[in-house]
């Protein structure tokens, strides 16, 4: 197999624009991505319902609770257009504590306990772990 330099050239050339081309796309669909994230879940204050000197100023500065677990994961705490199912709520910093399958986990079971999603009156909270009680 005889090149010359010119075919030489004309290959590297080639090979050279497809792989910066694979990681241009590559930069493009992780920026894409990280905007992505940038809008799921709320505003982070650092503080999460549980913490202590946790107000409800605080809670309507950060943007209110999101939607934890299934399809509308992230969005604000809502029935959200075309919504059928009751929707499963935290503060943004407690539902980013948790992993995908345990906010999915537990938004099932909300809507197992709770599965009426036009019920009216007082929310149902669901307990989520259970606790041993210490025998007297």
């Amino acid at each position: 197999m005889n090149l010359t330099t010119e075919e030489l050239h004309q290959i590297i050339a080639e090979e050279l624009q497809a792989v910066l081309d694979e990681k241009a796309s590559k930069r493009s669909r992780r920026k894409k991505r990280q905007k992505r994230r940038k809008k799921k879940g709320g505003t982070k204050d650092g503080k999460g319902a549980s913490s202590k000197g946790y107000s409800l100023r605080d809670w309507f500065k950060g943007g209110g609770w999101v939607q934890t677990g299934g399809k509308y994961d992230g969005k604000p705490c809502a029935k959200q257009p075309g919504q059928k199912t009751k929707p499963y709520c935290r503060d943004p910093d407690d539902r980013a504590k948790l992993n995908k399958k345990e906010r999915d986990k537990r938004a099932k079971k909300k809507r197992k306990e709770d599965p009426n999603p036009d019920r009216r009156g007082k929310a149902k909270n669901v307990r989520q772990k259970k606790t041993k009680r210490k025998k007297k």
